[in-house]
């Protein structure tokens, strides 16, 4: 009878712990056996307090008839504790044995073969031991989300992602809260996304006690991210009238964090969003990122002393002020759709006189999307204007710039930059001011449509960025939109580092840009259209021999190819022969990005033709998808 009872417990154990389907996110010892196994959660609890009891009564009954000293497996494990170290982990046999040693004493009258229940009574130690310390570590980012039921997947992350390891814990009752306040103290990661319908003060109050408990154990917490739903703070604002409950609830646990995203989702107008405000006033970390499409008003709040990185993305009706920032200790600002008022107000909003001087400011990205309704202010056009200055300024990133954009100024920068990148939407008076732009190791310039633009006024603006005299050691050209690939004839780069084509492109316009640029060493066309091929050409075939001719070769410089045909599926002849040319003229490449028709086909090609280029053997090939 005791030896059934023993083998019951060990199946359990094994089921619950050590098998495969438990380690899913959230998947409970209690949730398994009572969803998979069809047990009872009584049975459960019932075995486990009734095997523990007679371990434990025996013990106790063993101490006080032999008046032994006590064992040290009467103190109870302190399982909420940081992990154990390589010394507590290797105990877990030695505390094996004695837990063997109690249960051979109480249940088995006759004597019985250790070897016979060592390795099970091990294992069962082990894989508790993996429940309650190990498992919990393997929880990086910890997702709690309120939504709509219909909107949870069922069986959370793991019917998602069958197979893979439980890198998120998901939640969505309050019923969940109570096991996840438990392990939220071990990720890296705590996402609460709070969408309709409008959850209780007992979820808030539950991720506040999550939140605490974790940055109470684990000072280091990384991030913790906020996400509101559409029309959920306008919602919140009418059930819940007084904002001072939230902050108590979350100020004491955003005490401990080192980074925060705060995120609401439109459409709505008009929020006034207190709750936010007392958020980001109590916050007090390094890292913070505001993401919003909704009116948010957030002048009552201030920002961090010590924050160290600030990324806001607003959407094109958000024209709020928000708090001016601190720029002493700022590394990292990025604004995105940032119009007239909110950069005013970003960038001091003051009439101090004397400049704004971000001392220690690495990286500054500043974007407008198209539906902005408001163009980027000159901040020079006023005599009280603030004058910025970025003495540290390593990165600059600048996206559809206007051409009033105070930042494509020289003098706010220092000799030199490690990086700048520059959208243009077609406009050369953006472009003749690059030429007087703070030289920089790499240069990237994304330019869109310019047929529109003065041919002659484009082509003199690029040929000051990309000709002899170029501003920058390495740079770069992307064409993003239909009519920005530039006519053949009329450019003039040959310090042009690296071609990215995004639009549609034929191979014959495609070899005359290769031919103008010799300084290339980066090509990527990802919509190639298949052209009339030269017929003067001569490539040999895997019939015939031939060698290529040194008049056709494109270019030795380049090392990177990346080429996808628009129909792959239908993928000619020409457009096999047109990438074997590019191959066999390069005699510097070494990486070659296509489509897998077109990878296969040149694989087997590649392969016949080693003996007369050999460096086609060196090429490496990826079937790049999509």
């Amino acid at each position: 009878m005791h030896s059934a009872a023993i083998v019951a417990f060990l199946a359990v154990a094994l089921l619950a712990e050590g098998s495969p389907i438990a380690v899913g996110p959230l998947v409970s010892t209690e949730a398994l056996l009572h969803g998979r196994a069809g047990l009872p959660l009584c049975t459960y609890h019932i075995m486990v307090w009734f095997v523990a009891g007679l371990s434990i009564g025996a013990l106790v009954t063993r101490i006080l008839a032999d008046e032994r000293e006590p064992c040290i497996c009467d103190e109870k494990p302190q399982w909420d504790a940081p992990p154990p170290s390589g010394a507590a982990a290797a105990a877990t046999g030695v505390c094996a044995d004695i837990l063997y040693m109690v249960l051979r004493e109480a249940l088995a009258p006759q004597p019985v073969d250790i070897a016979q229940w060592k390795g099970a009574l091990a294992l069962a130690a082990v894989c508790h031991c993996w429940r309650q310390v190990a498992l919990p570590l393997v929880y990086r980012s910890i997702f709690i989300s309120f939504s709509a039921p219909e909107r949870m997947p069922r069986g959370g992350l793991r019917a998602l992602l069958p197979g893979k390891p439980p890198s998120r814990a998901e939640c969505s009752t309050n019923a969940g809260l109570a096991m996840l306040a438990g392990q939220a103290h071990t990720a890296r990661t705590v996402r609460i996304a709070v969408h309709r319908p409008v959850p209780s003060m007992a979820f808030f109050q539950g991720v506040a006690d999550a939140l605490k408990l974790r940055t109470s154990r684990w000072p280091g917490a990384r991030l913790v991210a906020l996400e509101f739903g559409p029309g959920v703070l306008e919602r919140m604002g009418k059930e819940f009238a007084d904002s001072s409950v939230f902050v108590r609830l979350f100020a004491k646990s955003l005490c401990g964090l080192t980074s925060m995203d705060i995120a609401a989702l439109g459409p709505g107008r008009g929020q006034q969003c207190d709750f936010l405000s007392a958020l980001v006033d109590a916050y007090s970390g390094r890292l913070l990122r505001l993401s919003a499409d909704v009116d948010l008003s957030l002048r009552a709040a201030r920002f961090s002393s010590q924050m160290t990185s600030l990324r806001v993305s607003m959407g094109p009706l958000c024209i709020q002020a928000l708090p001016a920032v601190d720029p002493g200790p700022l590394q990292h600002l990025s604004l995105f759709d940032v119009v007239a008022d909110f950069e005013w107000s970003i960038f001091g909003g003051r009439k101090e006189g004397g400049p704004l001087v971000f001392s220690q400011l690495r990286e500054l990205s500043i974007g407008y999307s198209a539906g902005a309704p408001v163009s980027a202010p000159d901040l020079r056009r006023n005599q009280d204007a603030v004058q910025l200055r970025f003495p540290a300024l390593r990165r600059l990133h600048i996206f559809r710039c206007p051409r009033s954009c105070a930042l494509l100024d020289r003098s706010i920068y220092p000799q030199r930059l490690d990086s700048v990148v520059v959208e243009c939407a077609s406009d050369a008076v953006v472009l003749e001011r690059l030429r007087g732009i703070v030289p920089s190791r790499a240069l990237t310039v994304l330019l869109a449509k310019t047929d529109h633009v003065d041919p002659d006024r484009y082509y003199r603006a690029t040929s000051g960025i990309f000709g002899a005299h170029a501003v920058s050691d390495r740079p770069s050209l992307v064409l993003r939109a239909k009519g920005s690939v530039p006519d053949p004839a009329r450019i003039d780069w040959p310090c042009l580092a690296a071609l990215d084509i995004r639009t549609y492109i034929t191979t014959t316009v495609l070899l005359a840009l290769l031919a103008k640029l010799p300084g290339l060493g980066s090509l990527a066309a990802t919509y190639l259209i298949s052209s009339h091929f030269p017929t003067d050409v001569h490539i040999p075939s895997t019939r015939t021999s031939g060698n290529l001719s040194c008049a056709h070769v494109v270019h030795s410089k380049v090392s990177c190819m990346r080429l996808r045909f628009v129909m792959d599926s239908k993928l000619a002849d020409t457009d096999v022969r047109f990438v074997l040319y590019l191959v066999a003229g390069t005699a510097s490449l070494r990486t070659l990005s296509t489509t897998p028709a077109t990878c296969e086909k040149l694989a087997k090609l590649m392969g016949s033709w080693g003996g007369q280029y050999p460096h086609m053997q060196r090429v490496g090939l990826i079937a790049a998808l999509g």
